[in-house]
């Protein structure tokens, strides 16, 4: 057999896998997902059909659970409006459709072109819209877990790296509740595990990534530039770290700046972020305790990591020891704004599951460990966090179709 005809060989039997698996996430989505994870550890070699297989029902098995959450907070307004989208003129529902502001806000019209797509798809069903948000961002995050570890990491590195990502309670309980700005980070981090890996900027979703929300503008700023991806001198290090902090500080002044050379849209976003910052009702929800308790062994494996890179070189882990670093004093020095804090954290727990991974890959030889956190975040997810409260039970989940919730109105709403 010549190696064209074994490629066309492999695409049919991944065509026909794919399809099957449809059909049974359909009848049930638990049962698709236990049958790639069975696959996954009973071969020895994988390819890349496999990952995807697996990167897919996993990231549609965590998404029905998602779209079973009792609408609260910023979801039920996200809701409501996709549910009055008027889809017999595109062009005017994607202008308008946030027409609660006071102004038309193009500066997201990525979010409003993904919600009218969804809208149109799932004939404005609010709970398939979040299954729809849910599986877009874990999707991502897969990929981009994926395009770091495939060339460096063994078997079961990458797929514990996967399910960690998948169960790891902190980033799940931000996916609906950040809807906008979760779908933006999940696409800008993989943006820059394309460039990390392919040495080459992935236009199309860094433009995306600005125009879904704000926030990641920060990151596809530091995303094009080279040195990004490469381990700097020390002295270097120094010099960008209190650049960063000095632009941190003056975060609180650029609001007053902008609005002294009339340049009226950037700060009416600039006030309205920092008075978000005052939000109490995020506020409340953000806890420096959690943080730290997650950003320590962030820190100790972001050094680890750091002091194992070659020096002046391109590696994918460098830049997200950056984002980390970064991002972690920002939400330092953002002390007084929580909200703001609260946003940021996402950005950490993000690449939470990447960076212990690399930390594992060290000379401890720390591969067990690697294995012994993800069972730990699954079993936590399922049997000992609270957030099931606000979710149908997990024996329903388990037990009814696809079609049982993707048909089932919100009526709460």
């Amino acid at each position: 057999m010549t190696i064209k005809s074994h490629l066309i060989s492999e695409k049919k039997n991944l065509k026909t896998i794919g399809l099957i698996l449809i059909i049974l996430f359909i009848i049930n989505p638990f049962f698709a997902f236990l049958i790639t994870l069975t696959n996954v550890f009973i071969k020895k070699k994988l390819n890349k059909a496999d990952y995807i297989l697996l990167m897919i029902t996993l990231a549609g098995w965590i998404s029905v659970i998602n779209m079973t959450k009792i609408p609260s907070g910023d979801q039920i307004y996200y809701a409501d409006i996709y549910m009055k989208v008027d889809t017999s003129n595109l062009f005017k529902s994607i202008i308008n459709y946030r027409e609660d502001m006071e102004s038309k806000n193009l500066s997201e019209i990525c979010f409003a072109i993904f919600s009218v797509c969804c809208n149109l798809i799932t004939n404005a069903n609010p709970r398939a819209y979040f299954f729809l948000i849910s599986f877009t961002c874990y999707l991502l995050y897969f990929l981009a877990i994926y395009n770091m570890l495939k060339n460096t990491s063994k078997k079961h590195e990458i797929v514990a790296t996967i399910i960690l990502m998948a169960f790891f309670t902190p980033k799940f309980n931000y996916t609906l509740h950040l809807i906008r700005q979760e779908l933006a980070n999940a696409i800008i981090i993989y943006a820059i595990s394309y460039r990390a890996i392919y040495k080459k900027n992935n236009w199309l979703m860094i433009g995306i990534a600005i125009f879904m929300h704000n926030s990641s503008i920060l990151y596809a700023i530091f995303s094009l530039i080279p040195l990004f991806y490469k381990k700097l001198k020390n002295k270097k290090l120094i010099i960008l770290l209190v650049l960063f902090y000095i632009f941190e500080l003056s975060i609180g002044y650029i609001s007053n700046l902008t609005e002294s050379i009339n340049l009226e849209a950037i700060h009416t976003n600039i006030e309205g972020a920092i008075n978000s910052g005052k939000s109490q009702t995020e506020s409340e929800l953000y806890s420096e305790r959690t943080m730290i308790i997650y950003s320590i062994p962030l820190l100790i494996w972001t050094l680890i990591i750091y002091y194992k890179e070659k020096q002046g070189k391109e590696s994918p882990i460098i830049p997200f020891t950056y984002i980390f670093t970064l991002t972690f004093m920002l939400i330092i020095t953002l002390n007084t704004m929580p909200t703001l804090q609260y946003r940021y954290l996402s950005y950490i727990y993000s690449i939470f599951p990447l960076i212990i991974c690399y930390g594992s890959k060290s000379k401890l030889q720390l591969n067990l460990w690697l294995i012994i956190i993800c069972i730990f975040f699954t079993f936590r997810f399922y049997f000992i966090d609270n957030f099931w409260i606000g979710y149908d039970s997990l024996s329903n989940i388990i037990s009814h179709s696809f079609l049982y919730y993707w048909n089932t109105a919100i009526y709460y709403i």
